[in-house]
């Protein structure tokens, strides 16, 4: 299943985008890019995308509908 994870580095992401990788899943992560990404373990099989988000934002709204497989 392809999955995507906004916020994928924070505190739950860091923790939930693992576990999706081991499972299976194809990860797409969207961050805004505040923290860095780990590059070992299943974080190297991941899409880190960066970009800048708010709540009700048109720009972030067609971004996350470019993503649609």
């Amino acid at each position: 299943m392809n999955v995507v994870v906004i916020g994928g580095t924070g505190h739950i992401g860091s923790f939930l985008v693992p576990q999706l990788v081991d499972d299976g899943h194809k990860v797409v992560v969207v961050s805004r890019g505040k923290r860095p990404v780990p590059k070992e373990g299943p974080w190297a099989k991941i899409t880190y995308l960066e970009q800048e988000y708010k709540r009700g934002d048109e720009t972030w709204q067609k971004f996350i509908a470019s993503l649609e497989a």
